[in-house]
């Protein structure tokens, strides 16, 4: 698992998910391969995600997209 703040190159931030969210919109407002996100996470891409589950935005400079 990976812990929040800086480890060997990037910076990962803490997100939770809410009602909406899809990993590739997640992965785009953040500047991030959706398969880094999918990796770093874990996570299956066919897994439907829960309300409130927390993953990590691995960063590298990166400002969020609005």
């Amino acid at each position: 698992p990976v812990e929040e703040g800086t480890s060997y190159f990037k910076t990962y931030v803490p997100y939770y998910i809410k009602k909406g969210d899809t990993l590739s919109e997640i992965a785009q407002r953040y500047g991030v391969a959706l398969n880094t996100l999918l990796s770093v996470n874990k996570l299956n891409p066919k897994k439907i995600l829960s309300l409130g589950q927390k993953i990590f935005i691995p960063l590298r400079g990166y400002q969020v997209k609005k």
